[in-house]
């Protein structure tokens, strides 16, 4: 199913630049908050794919190259998710699409 999801979507290294993880958290969209509980995505991405999709600053990169998880962003997320997903109490989202 389709869904827009607020929350923070994070980036963790596998093998960088190539392999990275990706991560949805959904957090409280009055305070940007952690509800608890996270997706993550089948398709690994590239540090490039981060970057063209993503603005991330200048400060990520280091942080990344040493092996940390980076946020990417936080806001609006549509992205595909299993059918019958249950996404956490709290959590702000929109089935898009059955």
């Amino acid at each position: 199913m389709r869904a827009s999801v607020y929350g923070a979507l994070v980036a963790k290294p596998i093998a960088f630049p190539d392999d990275l993880e990706i991560h949805l958290f959904p957090v409280r969209k009055r305070d940007d908050s952690q509800i608890g509980g996270s997706f993550l995505f089948e398709d690994h991405q590239s540090w490039d794919w981060v970057r063209r999709n993503h603005p991330v600053n200048s400060e990520a990169e280091p942080h990344i190259k040493a092996g940390q998880p980076i946020s990417v962003r936080i806001g609006w997320i549509v992205a595909d998710f299993p059918k019958g997903t249950e996404f956490p109490e709290g959590s702000a989202f929109e089935i898009l699409e059955p």
